[in-house]
């Protein structure tokens, strides 16, 4: 049985023999985030090779391509944001 103990340590987890440092990894970056350098690192690593870096991600070459896909789109602003902006607009005559 797991307590909170066995879940919580006041000690950083030591990296994997070898393992540098990654600014990725830093508190407070967003797994978004964090997944997208990951991956970026892993295809330049590879050399460009699709195939290549989605085997080491482990994941399929299509997945790797959405990503990629994905990665290259600007984000999309929050619905919240975009009514605001579009009540200001209507608010002030534009």
């Amino acid at each position: 049985m797991l307590t909170e103990r066995d879940l919580f340590v006041d000690e950083p987890m030591p990296l994997s023999a070898g393992a540098a440092p990654s600014a990725s990894l830093e508190p407070g970056v967003p797994l978004r985030e964090v997944e997208r350098r990951h991956i970026l690192d892993t295809l330049q690593h590879a050399r460009g090779n699709r195939t290549e870096a989605a085997r080491l991600l482990g994941i399929s070459v299509r997945c790797l391509q959405y990503k990629l896909k994905a990665y290259a789109q600007p984000a999309k602003e929050p619905p919240e944001t975009v009514a605001a902006i579009a009540h200001a607009q209507v608010t002030q005559g534009f």
